[in-house]
């Protein structure tokens, strides 16, 4: 019977600790364990989900450890992901399971003194009903990093563009977005969630709706009534004739820039 968590622990310290490339080592295990159907996805959702939630797991792990993060054994914290992540976001894995697994986990590895360690933190976790407090959200930064997982740095950077899109729209700018390769289609995905709403509804404008209705009151109602209020964005690698025939008849690094300095920006 396969040993997945053994599995997931194993590609997770090569990833953390190697520099290995997680669906490369995924894989690898895979074909080395002979994995197949369940235990693959399993396999799939403890390292992506680790990977995925780390900052948000270490912030959870200092509420309920003794130690701080970097005084825990790196083989010890990697079981501590592990154990927590199936606690908060694994909810077909029942908490014995969580819990017990994890310290097996331990003990396979030889870490006999870190076993004890990590059912404690794991059974407080559990005992206090897996609550865990969040920075406050005046703390935008570190709100931000842990809710979503992401370094502060990063965080920041996002911030920074959204204000420079804040900023564009509230003058009446657009948005050109470009890529290519897996980009290209971001670029069309980000365009699409601005042009429609998203979380919060954007309503067309009042005045807008108004005269929607004084061209013709049953269509314009229609129009008023489902159209969205669209922040401009273009995607301009959505025109493959043009970047196509630029590419090959003039500077195929400019395939963009013709685009752009055909689009109007006073509008």
């Amino acid at each position: 019977m396969a040993d997945v968590r053994m599995t997931a622990y194993n590609v997770l310290y090569r990833v953390l600790h190697e520099d290995a490339y997680s669906a490369i080592a995924i894989n690898h295990a895979v074909r080395e364990e002979k994995l197949s159907g369940v235990d693959v996805s399993f396999l799939s959702a403890l390292v992506y989900g680790v990977l995925e939630r780390k900052l948000t797991l270490e912030h959870i792990i200092r509420q309920y450890s003794s130690l701080r993060i970097r005084k825990i054994e790196k083989k010890t914290l990697i079981v501590l992901y592990l154990g927590v992540y199936q606690l908060i976001y694994m909810d077909k894995v029942p908490d014995s399971a969580a819990v017990n697994e994890s310290v097996k986990l331990c003990k396979k590895l030889r870490l006999y003194k870190s076993s004890g360690f990590v059912n404690a933190v794991l059974r407080n976790l559990v005992r206090a009903d897996k609550h865990y407090t969040l920075p406050d959200k005046s703390q935008t930064l570190k709100y931000l990093s842990v809710v979503y997982s992401c370094p502060e740095a990063i965080v920041q950077e996002l911030i920074d563009a959204y204000l420079i899109m804040e900023e564009s729209y509230s003058k009446g700018g657009k948005l050109l977005v470009a890529g290519n390769g897996g980009s290209a289609a971001d670029s069309e995905h980000i365009v699409g969630e601005l042009m429609k709403e998203f979380k919060m509804p954007r309503k067309v404008t009042s005045e807008f709706a108004d005269n929607l209705k004084a061209v013709d009151v049953e269509l314009g109602t229609v129009h008023a009534e489902n159209l969205q209020g669209a922040l401009p964005a273009i995607a301009l690698d959505g025109h493959p004739a043009l970047t196509t025939a630029y590419m090959n008849d003039c500077e195929p690094l400019l395939c963009f820039a013709i685009l752009i300095s055909a689009i109007p920006f006073s509008s």
